[in-house]
């Protein structure tokens, strides 16, 4: 399990799901978008969702915890984070319309 840290709070999640929060926040700063995610954490009742804003200006803090491991239903967050980190990288590279670089050269 995993602390992340974000935005002036904390919560506590799997392993995978950390993981891919941290990737997809990387993938999201570098095209210089943002996305809000539905993410699967562990609640003082037990398992919650939370929405979590990432883009170019997230600062994301995972660590280890030594909580138990918790039953939560991740496979639908890591499909959809996994989904968008493979469309992000099929994307073709389009050039800003308000650059001055010559792309015909």
């Amino acid at each position: 399990m995993q602390r992340v840290s974000y935005g002036g709070g904390a919560f506590v999640t799997t392993d995978e799901v950390a993981e891919a929060l941290l990737e997809y926040a990387a993938v999201l700063a570098n095209a210089g978008r943002a996305a809000t995610l539905d993410v699967p954490a562990v609640g003082a009742e037990g398992p919650e969702v939370l929405k979590v804003l990432v883009g170019p200006a997230s600062q994301i803090v995972a660590e280890p915890v030594a909580e138990p491991v918790a039953d939560l239903e991740v496979r639908p967050f890591l499909d959809e984070v996994r989904d968008a980190i493979r469309d992000h990288h099929a994307r073709p590279a389009l050039p800003d319309p308000g650059s001055t670089l010559d792309w015909d050269v």
